[in-house]
């Protein structure tokens, strides 16, 4: 999962770097108004890792939180019920 996260804003990264090397000075040239082609390019890197960030949140949402909840349920039968201020069970 996290491997993933990794590869997809590599190569995002890595497809800005191989254009920027490639193509040079055409990024200044204004595309929509006033901005030019390397903004367009760093806002579509930055959605990016906003998209692979909530996908990663979502599938830890998925996978982990029903583990946690496993080990803490294993955790409270081992030490007792849950205290008002943290575990409860023996000291």
């Amino acid at each position: 999962m996290r491997i993933r996260v990794v590869v997809v804003n590599a190569a995002a990264l890595a497809v800005i770097l191989v254009l920027t090397v490639s193509q040079g000075d055409s990024f200044k040239d204004e595309v929509i108004g006033p901005f030019n082609l390397g903004m367009l390019l760093l806002g579509a890197q930055g959605l990016v890792i906003l998209a692979s960030a909530v996908l990663y949140d979502r599938a830890c949402t998925t996978h982990c939180d029903p583990r946690v909840d496993e080990l803490h349920a294993a955790r409270a039968a081992e030490v007792g019920p849950v205290a008002e201020h943290g575990w409860g069970g023996r000291r």
